[in-house]
């Protein structure tokens, strides 16, 4: 029974030592074998625009994993030529590996004299790629807006489509990430204070508080979603002495909401 193409990718690209990733003419050279076309001027057949540094290390790794285990892949079928954009070359000390990939039509293609030519799409893992496209080539402004474009969208998903203003001037905040892909991380809590009363009557329980967090990390708006009477006022006056890592969109600070739960007990 012959390896999978997942199989045999990962085994052939595990071997090689270093990477390096390419700008490359959208379409193939006529009458040109990928097979055997190895000149540093064109990878898989499509002439070499510009390039980035050799990769080593965890980026070369990271991306082997993602081009092995991230694509379900088929056979490529006969006179396809899809537009390509970026081109993959995996050094080793026998063959090159070549990939090619289109972040408009989010598909890759592997070419190895060692195993058939392969196909598939990365659209599951399409922001991974981007992210790790960007640091090799950290100057290429297509892939900074297709990756912002994912940022937005992936924020804008998770917020169910609006951007949450909570008393934006008044606090500083001119919107607020709802449901930010990297929440704020608590750094300095501050613990209730019990109130006598409370004592008295035996009460204590967990508050459930929605938080703005401002983009310097300091609380600017705290409101109860589910309380205990008799304790809300204990938990929110906490809870404004907190001090967060704020969220970040696009590498910048911003402000966000999060939840938090605040037990007051004796």
């Amino acid at each position: 029974m012959s390896p999978s193409p997942n199989s045999a990718i990962a085994s052939r690209l595990q071997t090689s030592s270093s990477a390096r990733v390419f700008r490359v003419q959208e379409w193939a050279g006529q009458g040109c074998n990928p097979d055997t076309a190895t000149g540093d001027a064109q990878v898989a057949c499509h002439r070499v625009l510009s390039g980035g540094p050799v990769l080593v290390g965890p980026w070369h790794d990271a991306f082997v994993s993602m081009v092995a285990d991230g694509v379900a892949y088929d056979r490529v079928p006969q006179g396809t030529d899809p537009v390509f954009d970026i081109g993959v070359r995996f050094a080793s000390a026998s063959h090159p590996i070549d990939v090619l990939l289109s972040l408009r039509q989010r598909r890759v293609e592997v070419f190895s004299p060692e195993f058939p030519r392969w196909s598939g799409s990365f659209g599951a893992h399409y922001e991974e790629f981007l992210r790790a496209l960007a640091v090799a080539l950290p100057g290429d402004a297509e892939i900074q807006t297709l990756l912002a474009a994912e940022h937005q969208q992936s924020d804008s998903l998770a917020s169910g489509g609006t951007y949450e203003a909570a008393w934006a001037h008044a606090v500083g905040c001119d919107s607020a990430l709802t449901a930010p892909r990297n929440p704020p991380v608590l750094v300095k809590e501050v613990d209730p204070v019990y109130p006598g009363f409370a004592r008295d009557a035996g009460i204590q329980g967990t508050v459930r508080l929605r938080v703005l967090v401002g983009d310097d990390g300091l609380v600017k708006d705290v409101r109860v979603t589910r309380g205990v009477p008799g304790l809300n006022d204990a938990a929110m006056t906490a809870v404004r002495q907190w001090q967060f890592v704020p969220s970040s969109r696009y590498e910048r600070p911003v402000c966000a909401w999060t939840d938090v739960s605040v037990y007051v007990h004796p």
